[in-house]
């Protein structure tokens, strides 16, 4: 999986905000996402979410290998574009669990996200009515990576 990332809520934190997405205060912060280029994430994550990719066909491996880049941290692992954040107790990933789920159904596009270790959140994109990746699932992994840098103060 792509790399183990710390990311502590603080109890009681308000909802984040995702760019690109709607709601939150903006005022988050505590989770640590690893340092990259920020144009190119900043590019994806405003691109907008597609409603109809059930009619298109899964990315092609060559549109994969050039979207991958544009989300350092994340990884390609069977067929899923997937990452770890490593939380510093239970309850911060339940949050972190929370935050991630209210946001994608905001934007209907969900992932798999899972709790393991009792503190350790996977989550992986995948878009199950193509049987594949789309463009959707690499704009969503940028849109919660530039919400993880927005909570460290943007300073990565």
């Amino acid at each position: 999986m792509g790399g183990l990332y710390p990311c502590s809520l603080s109890p009681g934190e308000r909802r984040g905000v995702f760019p690109g997405s709607r709601g939150g205060t903006g005022a988050e912060k505590n989770l640590f996402y690893p340092p990259r280029e920020r144009d190119q994430a900043m590019d994806l994550s405003s691109e907008p979410i597609s409603p109809d990719v059930a009619d298109t066909a899964p990315l092609t491996r060559r549109e994969i290998a050039d979207l991958l880049p544009e989300i350092p941290g994340w990884s390609l692992e069977d067929g899923r574009l997937v990452a770890q954040f490593a939380c510093k107790e239970f309850c911060d990933a339940v949050a972190f669990f929370q935050e991630i789920a209210r946001f994608s159904a905001r934007e209907s596009h969900h992932p798999d996200i899972s709790i393991h270790k009792g503190r350790i959140v996977d989550v992986a994109w995948y878009t199950y009515a193509i049987g594949g990746l789309s463009r959707n699932d690499f704009i969503m992994a940028a849109r919660l990576s530039e919400w993880l840098r927005c909570r460290q103060g943007g300073a990565l």
